[in-house]
């Protein structure tokens, strides 16, 4: 029998879903699975070389941030998202360190 490799995105997405499952804020937040969240953050870390796992049922999701001010607002909305998930993406950068380039450990 042939073994089927996943991606390392989709394996950090099936422990994100299981580890998170019932984690109330994360529920609240996004209602569901939680692969629509967790699926971006974990492509962003994979495609930029940090995303880590630790045996079978741990990962780490590493996002860059390079040195600088932060980001300008997006003023288009990207996707149709929840009120409340929007509010969240757009309070949690201002408390993130820039002018050094450091990495940020992407978790909802």
């Amino acid at each position: 029998m042939t073994r089927v490799q996943r991606s390392a995105t989709d394996r950090a997405l099936a422990i994100l879903t299981a580890a998170f499952a019932d984690d109330p804020l994360r529920r609240w937040l996004v209602p569901g699975s939680g692969e629509r969240i967790f699926q971006p953050l974990a492509a962003a870390s994979e495609a930029a070389g940090e995303l880590a796992f630790a045996d079978d049922d741990a990962v780490a999701v590493w996002l860059p941030v390079p040195a600088g001010p932060p980001p300008a607002k997006v003023t288009a909305e990207p996707v149709a998202i929840p009120e409340r998930v929007r509010v969240f993406m757009e309070l949690t950068p201002a408390r993130r360190p820039y002018g050094r380039a450091h990495l940020y450990l992407g978790a909802p």
